[in-house]
């Protein structure tokens, strides 16, 4: 379909409420709505906790991507068209400061709302290669737009060069800035020290790295050579500046084993802690305190489905927090600024928990595990 770029893309409906089935529960997650397949992509209005959107992929009749928002937590969902017909979100944002919704979308569009996802306007298309992207707001100013995956080389062939690690930035009122990882291929996850401004970690096919300058420059944090770091899956910062880091490890080429580490010196060294079950594909630490931390990890070695992980020692370890999502596909996770309720995207649309609980153990299968010791980057 053609793209109207600069132009308004206005909602095919609005206003239509989807009642949602009841509020969270303390200790079981309970379904939100709104009536619609996967979730790809979640985004709370950190000023208004109860302000939720959800980007979610339809399959009937035709594949499509579609936008939910809801204002009372999901108690009641209006649907919203993002994007022109056949394309799906990748990735949502929303800066409370400016009241901007943004929306990056799988082909690598990026557009971006002013009134809540009324109506959208076209504002970049990123040159991306074959990997997935994703986007983030600098805690420390959301005006700051940061989007991440892998840049196509300067010939635009990515069939026959590799893409490049590659991390764009766009600051107030100024252009993109695009900056490269030396080094790496993609980038699976992005992570901004709340404690210290211009510090980001980036997850790459080849391990963490590490920037002190807001991108400019990247030094090896872990690389993929130390134990089973291959490549990273998740990576987290909490409000103390500690650091979770999942990683995919394949077995013969077969099967997906993981393990997890974590940093509390800025990522000088890594401690192997008990592993979740198989790998590791999201981590959310509770902003009020950052040793309740959550996860979203492989239930088979084959990744046939994902479920819902709590640590309350800063992930050392790790309970069960999957009651209500059984036999449900969980795709990513998202936490209101008071940290008060949680909610999770998964196949079969939005659920939400109070955070209250800690849980209840799990017995761990059996797998590869990291040596007991500490790592970093090698000289």
């Amino acid at each position: 379909m053609a793209r109207a770029r600069g132009a308004a893309l206005t909602a095919a409906a609005l206003g239509l409420l989807l009642p949602a089935l009841a509020w969270a529960g303390e200790g079981r997650w309970t379904s939100q709505g709104p009536n619609a397949d996967a979730v790809t992509a979640l985004a709370i209005d950190p000023s208004a906790p109860e302000t939720v959107f959800a980007a979610t992929q339809a399959v009937e009749p035709i594949p499509a991507g579609i936008l939910f928002g809801s204002e009372d937590g999901g108690a009641s969902w209006r649907t919203l068209v993002p994007s022109p017909a056949g394309t799906v979100v990748a990735a949502l944002a929303f800066d409370a400061q400016e009241r901007v919704l943004s929306g990056l979308l799988s082909s690598g569009d990026l557009f971006q709302s002013a009134d809540g996802g009324a109506s959208w306007r076209f504002r970049r298309a990123f040159a991306l290669g074959p990997n997935p992207a994703g986007m983030t707001l600098d805690p420390h100013d959301p005006r700051t737009i940061y989007v991440f995956g892998s840049a196509c080389p300067v010939t635009g062939d990515c069939g026959r060069e590799s893409p490049v690690a590659t991390i764009w930035r766009q600051l107030p009122g100024q252009d993109w800035q695009t900056f490269a990882i030396a080094g790496a291929s993609y980038v699976t996850a992005l992570a901004i020290d709340p404690t210290a401004p211009g510090r980001l970690y980036a997850g790459t096919d080849t391990g963490v790295w590490k920037s002190a300058d807001d991108a400019r420059n990247w030094q090896v944090a872990i690389a993929e050579t130390d134990e089973s770091i291959r490549p990273v899956s998740a990576l987290a910062v909490g409000a103390d500046g500690s650091l979770l880091l999942g990683s995919y490890l394949t077995v013969d080429g077969m099967g997906g084993f993981g393990a997890v580490y974590r940093s509390t010196d800025t990522a000088s060294t890594w401690q192997p802690v008990s592993g979740l079950p198989y790998w590791a594909r999201a981590f959310v630490f509770e902003p009020a305190n950052p040793r309740n931390v959550w996860a979203v990890a492989g239930t088979s070695v084959f990744s046939f489905g994902f479920a819902v992980y709590r640590s309350t020692d800063g992930g050392r370890t790790w309970l069960s927090a999957n009651e209500g999502l059984e036999g449900l596909w969980v795709l990513q996770l998202a936490i209101d600024e008071a940290g008060h309720r949680l909610y999770a995207a998964t196949g079969a649309g939005v659920f939400d928990r109070e955070v209250a609980d800690s849980g209840r153990s799990v017995d761990l299968p059996a797998g590869p595990r990291p040596s007991p010791r500490s790592v970093g980057p090698r000289p």
